[in-house]
């Protein structure tokens, strides 16, 4: 059952929360492995070597082999969790996933930690983020962005107790709890965090706090915003986008990677192959923090969200 946190307070790392979930995991279920490709001087995942020392595996900068063993161990019935330390390295592993994981019909269970970076004063968030696109190509994954992490836990909990492909990105700096620690998900359905009856906004992981603040702001403009998490990218929950769709003068998704192949994409095609005739807004979170010199504060996000709001402002008059 979903409940919202009264307090929106930060607490963990999302891969500190990993972390402390694998460690209870496997030391209940012996068949969990947990392999690793970050220099251990630099990841908290060094946690687990010390606790579980016989299955813990590091390959710094060797994320190919990494997979290859994680198929392996999968065919000799232990269940593989991998962490990958830049979530752009679905790039190099994407040929060991599809034919070792997909083709084979292994399982995994693939962490994939993305973070800000600053150029010139600027924060920006995975300015590429191919790696939804590309997981969606693997036939039957399923794709996961943790919004906080009470459902980042959650994810890997219920991860463990299936077979196939499993994708969860997540950011690497604290993030303000949405859900009560008690909350229970569902994948592949979304959660409504937010009741409005002018907009829909659909969107995922940390974005969700910054998508409740704009309707917040929204709000004082007369204009009712609905929310939704769409934690489950694969598969996405079609029938709840259409059943919020009543009412609605917009379609806004909200994403901190490129659009093609992620989140829009896929809220494109429930769209589409139901012929909804309602208009969908992409916004690229990255974009938008482009357009400005003015840098942008990675726990704030303040500037970020009065440019979601002028843009869907701006979209409303264009109407």
């Amino acid at each position: 059952m979903v409940q919202l946190s009264n307090s929106l307070s930060v607490r963990k790392e999302l891969r500190t929360c990993i972390v402390d979930t694998l460690n209870e995991l496997m030391t209940k279920n012996h068949n969990i492995v947990a392999l690793e490709n970050k220099f251990e001087s630099f990841s908290n995942w060094v946690d687990l070597k010390n606790e579980h020392p016989k299955r813990y595996l590091n390959m710094p900068v060797d994320e190919e082999n990494m997979v290859g063993i994680a198929a392996g161990l999968s065919l000799a019935g232990y269940q593989p969790f991998i962490h990958l330390f830049d979530s752009h390295a679905i790039r190099k592993i994407f040929d060991q996933l599809f034919i070792s994981e997909g083709y084979g019909g292994n399982t995994i269970n693939i962490f994939g930690e993305y973070f800000a970076s600053n150029r010139n004063g600027k924060e920006r968030v995975n300015e590429l983020g191919e790696d939804l696109a590309l997981m969606t190509m693997i036939p039957n994954s399923i794709i996961c962005e943790a919004t906080d992490e009470v459902q980042m836990a959650w994810i890997i909990k219920e991860f463990s107790q299936l077979s196939g492909i499993h994708y969860v990105r997540g950011e690497n700096k604290r993030i303000p709890n949405i859900y009560k620690k008690e909350t229970t998900f569902q994948l592949g359905k979304g959660n409504i965090v937010w009741h409005g009856t002018d907009i829909l906004i659909i969107v995922a992981g940390r974005l969700v706090y910054e998508a409740l603040n704009v309707a917040k702001r929204l709000k004082s403009c007369q204009i009712s915003c609905e929310v939704i998490d769409m934690f489950t990218i694969k598969p996405i929950d079609k029938q709840l986008i259409l059943n919020e769709l009543k009412g609605k003068t917009q379609v806004v998704t909200i994403e901190n990677y490129a659009v093609i192949g992620g989140l829009s994409s896929a809220v494109n095609r429930a769209l589409t192959e139901n012929k909804a005739a309602v208009p969908l807004r992409k916004i690229e979170i990255v974009k938008l923090r482009q357009q400005t010199d003015v840098p942008i504060q990675t726990e704030g996000f303040d500037l970020v969200v009065q440019l979601i709001v002028e843009t869907i402002l701006a979209n409303e008059l264009d109407r």
